[in-house]
Order: C-alpha cells, then structure tokens, then sequence
C-alpha cells in the first residue's frame, strides 16, 4: 500500500486549508509533504498550513525538497522591463 503524499503548497496557506477542508484530507495521514521547486506558487502556503496542523501531523513527517537550487531568488520581468524579485525561500523557512 502506497503512502499519502502532499506535492507542493499552493500560493497561499488559506486556498491550501480550504481545498483540504473541501476534500476531506486528513493531515494526520500524510506520510510527506513534496515541494518540487521554490516559486512562490509553490511553496506560498506551507509555512501556514504546517503551522496550522502540526500537531496533528506525525512527528516524523519529512519534507521532500531538490537540491540548493531550489531555494534560490526567483526573478520576474521580460527583456523590455527591470527585473523583479518573485521571493526567495530558505531551507530554514
């Protein structure tokens, strides 16, 4: 039997909530929680939503995450414009 994995965050922490809400997703059954690349349409809502269930989720829940790369400066802009920064996350985050 296959494990209960969450694959990244949505952008921010209440869709994320809501959406398991909605389905009917129990936290305290995840095995892990994947984030496949540092845009902040990714990752903008786990800190939230970690914070709003950990004590519901297992202790030794791990989170999956690439290499360095993956927390590096995301920038927005196209050749006729100032680039912009989209966020950076940190592994400590």
């Amino acid at each position: 039997m296959g494990g209960q994995y969450l694959l990244d965050f949505g952008y921010t922490p209440e869709i994320l909530l809501r959406n398991f809400d909605l389905l009917g997703i129990a936290p305290e059954r995840l095995d892990g929680l994947i984030l496949s690349h540092a845009h902040r349409d990714h990752y903008g809502g786990m800190v939230g939503f970690v914070e709003h269930h950990r004590s519901r989720m297992r202790d030794h829940l791990k989170l999956f995450a690439g290499g360095d790369l993956v927390f590096r400066e995301k920038w927005l802009g196209s050749r006729d414009e100032e680039p912009r920064s989209w966020a950076r996350s940190t592994r400590r985050r």
